[in-house]
């Protein structure tokens, strides 16, 4: 065998280890991001399924007399408008609530704040979210972006006003000890960019038009730091 056959196969066996131990290290650091991955999930799933539990307990005999609906799937509680009821929550193009929804506020807020405060601090929870919503009317009509635009501000007044309502009947109960709390509250309105459909596929308008209260968490961003 000549020297240069010999210098040939000594270098595909060198290249075949070095590939072999990328291979090797690849495999390994995608074994690690998958523990990394499962361990994260594992500690959101934990959280979520406490904050859900707990947010139950509390809740459960007044979300029906509040028009209300507890979901665990976004750890959102939704409330509704409820329009053709003496339990209205705002009068139709009106950003302040009504004195029974403001009484409501006062009553759900503090006893909100008892469930999720003892987590506050935990990383996963990055934001408590007032998020108001509209549907795609608006009375006396216009043009839809006109529609759109005027229902954006609406649902930004009625978010923030009872964000507002909120942090006051918290503040009043325990002082500067809601800090941490507020700093992670947020008000936002959408318009009616996330319309509840009926069954046919159509806007449920009564649905559309609703105050929702959301907990955030940081699961997702976890997910792309660490692919």
């Amino acid at each position: 065998m000549s020297k240069g056959n010999s210098l040939v196969i000594v270098l595909e066996g060198f290249y075949t280890i070095v590939f072999s131990a990328i291979i090797v290290a690849q495999n390994a650091e995608v074994e690690s991001k998958k523990q990394e991955i499962e361990e994260s999930f594992q500690e959101y799933s934990d959280m979520k399924g406490k904050i859900y539990e707990d947010l139950l307990n509390e809740f459960q005999h007044d979300v029906g007399r509040w028009n209300a609906v507890l979901s665990k799937e976004d750890l959102s509680i939704k409330f509704f408008m409820d329009e053709n009821s003496p339990k209205v929550m705002f009068k139709p193009g009106m950003g302040r609530q009504t004195d029974y929804y403001n009484d409501l506020i006062q009553d759900f807020c503090p006893r909100y704040y008892s469930v999720i405060n003892p987590m506050i601090d935990s990383s996963l929870i990055t934001e408590i979210k007032v998020e108001g919503h509209t549907s795609s009317e608006w009375t006396g009509g216009g043009e839809d972006g006109d529609t759109y635009y005027l229902n954006l501000g609406l649902s930004q007044d009625r978010a923030k006003n009872v964000m507002e309502s909120c942090l006051r009947s918290i503040e009043a109960g325990i002082g500067s000890e809601y800090i941490p709390f507020r700093k992670k509250m947020t008000a936002s309105g959408v318009a009616f960019s996330k319309i509840i459909l009926d069954s046919s596929g159509f806007e449920n308008a009564g649905a559309s038009r609703r105050v929702e209260f959301k907990i955030i968490t940081s699961f997702d961003d976890n997910l792309k730091s660490i692919k």
